[in-house]
């Protein structure tokens, strides 16, 4: 997990990533030092979750990619099987790229959760 955030990070602009359970654990983090993770990881699951809810009861369907732009700054968000994939970036990164890189982190991550719940559902079968 931590290579597709740090190929996330790759993008001019991104300053970082983390992965977040739905109720704000980090599972994976590449932050800027100084940057606590915990809080990070709690705020990012407060705001993908507000995102999350307001898709579904507007009619939208699943939360693919959502981003908020602040005037100096950015935050992507998108759903993952375990939780959210959060992007932290300068307001000069570019959004096309910024979000081509989410999309392909979602992907790569999906494959990673299947995996897991494989190993686990195999695990608790033995």
């Amino acid at each position: 997990m931590r290579e597709i955030l740090r190929q996330l990070n790759s993008v001019t602009g991104m300053r970082g990533a983390l992965v977040v359970t739905p109720d704000g654990l980090p599972i994976a983090v590449d932050l800027p030092p100084g940057t606590d993770p915990e809080t990070a990881s709690g705020l990012g699951a407060s705001v993908a979750g507000i995102l999350t809810g307001w898709s579904q009861q507007a009619g939208a369907g699943h939360l693919r990619l959502g981003m908020i732009d602040a005037h100096e700054a950015r935050l992507f968000v998108s759903s993952i099987p375990w939780g959210y994939l959060i992007g932290i970036a300068e307001k000069q990164c570019p959004i096309g790229e910024a979000r081509s890189e989410m999309r392909q982190a979602v992907e790569h991550l999906g494959v990673i959760c299947a995996r897991l719940a494989h190993a686990v559902q195999e695990e608790e079968a033995a």
